[in-house]
């Protein structure tokens, strides 16, 4: 028998929790992490010219792969975010 979880997790809850209970948007704002996700795309492209000077640079091949990471999973939470939205809209419409 497989034990496996079929928990799907709800974004409003997780959003409400990070960003109200847990006040991560302050957090953010400041330094160390002032920074975080301001310019990704201006990231990505250094980081892709440095692959094709030196791959092994300073970790440059971790580096992109965490900046594309980061960016398919906002596109990700964003698409998601609009189809329930979607779906919430809908179901008023009724």
């Amino acid at each position: 028998m497989s034990n496996q979880n079929y928990y799907k997790a709800n974004l409003r809850d997780l959003s409400f929790l990070l960003f109200e209970q847990f006040k991560l948007g302050d957090l953010l704002g400041k330094e160390p992490y002032a920074n975080w996700g301001k310019d990704d795309d201006a990231g990505i492209k250094a980081l892709e010219e440095n692959m094709v000077l030196d791959a092994n640079f300073k970790d440059t091949r971790q580096k992109l792969y965490a900046l594309l990471l980061g960016k398919a999973d906002t596109l990700t939470l964003n698409a998601l975010s609009h189809e329930q939205h979607k779906g919430d809209d809908e179901a008023d419409d009724r």
